[in-house]
């Protein structure tokens, strides 16, 4: 059975540091370098409240005010 690890770093030194530890075990590697562009992590934030907070339908007969005056006090 194979299994894969994802290891992210921000830093290129601690990624070697990872990658020859793995190379002293035998593990097998194959690396994929990716560069962030910008607004990455907004949209990862984004998809992440969306997870958090799934979106809801509202009845017709709610009113909107009503609950965005409860919501602003």
């Amino acid at each position: 059975m194979t299994h894969a690890l994802m290891i992210e770093t921000k830093n290129a030194g601690d990624f070697e540091l990872i990658k020859e530890l793995a190379q002293q075990l035998g593990a097998a590697i194959s690396e994929e370098h990716s560069v962030e562009k910008p607004g990455d992590n907004v949209v990862k934030a984004f998809a992440a409240i969306q997870q958090r907070f799934p979106v809801q339908k509202i009845p017709a007969d709610t009113d909107i005010n009503a609950v965005i005056d409860q919501i602003s006090e």
